[in-house]
């Protein structure tokens, strides 16, 4: 009988734990706005605006914007790229037992240049791969830096090392790099990316005991926020304190660390990030709520 307790027992926390919606931004507290002093003190970097408790588009300080759907779990699995009125790409997500799987990039031509395969263990992810295509090998020097596709969608990569790789590979969606994720309870605190030809870059993270106002929102829209602890924060249920970068090609270094002040408001939510260097602290994000 303690037997068959314990197994029905075992059966429902399996069940539970396999049930629990990912990438769904669902908060108390919606974001309106968040603003990156950096780009402008007046205009917000990204604005959301809402459909029946969901973000249906992300309006950037550029004008350009991504539009949103949805699957029947609440889950993001397209988002489409403009600036104004034209398109200028798409990304898919993929996901299994609600899990992001794949994550796959796409220009205007409905052309795959990037594609980001995840690996999991117990419902995290301990681990993804980037492949990226080999076509911009006959593309002009100037297309990474140039493309708004590129710098709109690219995963945080090291573009002149990203270029290196797949010159010397042949093939039409070349294996770029794979990064390990380490967590400390519900926090993402490494993310060690080694491309293919061993160029390695590291970076840590503390954080706070605080609900993360990002929590749940897609991985290919905060990606483009350029956070710390980006292209994860969203997978972190808590707010980064410090964070630490480093890169080489075989022997690991220190790495220069960053540390950051976080406001709250009333209501325990993130509202301002102060960021603290060797010379200065200044205010760098403020996050603005739906009232």
């Amino acid at each position: 009988m303690k037997k068959t307790l314990y197994l029905l027992l075992i059966l429902c926390v399996t069940t539970l734990l396999g049930c629990q919606h990912e990438d769904v931004y669902n908060p108390k507290e919606k974001i309106l706005s968040i603003m990156d002093y950096q780009y402008s003190s007046k205009t917000p970097y990204i604005s959301f605006i809402y459909d029946q408790e969901k973000i249906s588009k992300a309006v950037f300080y550029d004008q350009s914007k991504f539009q949103f759907e949805y699957n029947e779990d609440d889950q993001v699995t397209i988002i489409y790229g403009f600036t104004g009125n034209q398109s200028y790409g798409h990304v898919n997500m993929t996901y299994i037992d609600k899990k992001l799987s794949k994550v796959e990039y796409f220009d205007n031509s409905n052309r795959l240049f990037q594609m980001d395969t995840f690996l999991r263990y117990h419902g995290d992810i301990y681990a993804y791969k980037t492949f990226m295509t080999g076509l911009i090998k006959n593309a002009k020097e100037n297309f990474l830096n140039e493309s708004q596709l590129y710098k709109t969608y690219m995963n945080q990569q090291n573009m002149a090392v990203a270029q290196k790789v797949i010159e010397m590979t042949k093939g039409d969606l070349i294996y770029l790099s794979y990064t390990n994720v380490k967590y400390t309870k519900d926090n993402i605190t490494e993310l060690e990316t080694v491309y293919q030809n061993g160029f390695t870059t590291l970076s840590k993270f503390t954080y706070d005991d605080q609900k993360n106002p990002l929590y749940g929102l897609p991985f290919a829209l905060v990606d483009y926020l350029k956070f710390p602890s980006s292209p994860l924060t969203s997978y972190c249920k808590n707010n980064f304190k410090s964070s630490t970068y480093a890169e080489y090609y075989e022997t690991p270094v220190t790495g220069t660390t960053t540390t950051y002040d976080l406001v709250y408001q009333k209501n325990d939510y993130l509202s301002q990030i102060y960021t603290n260097t060797m010379l200065d602290t200044y205010l760098r994000w403020q996050f603005n709520y739906v009232e």
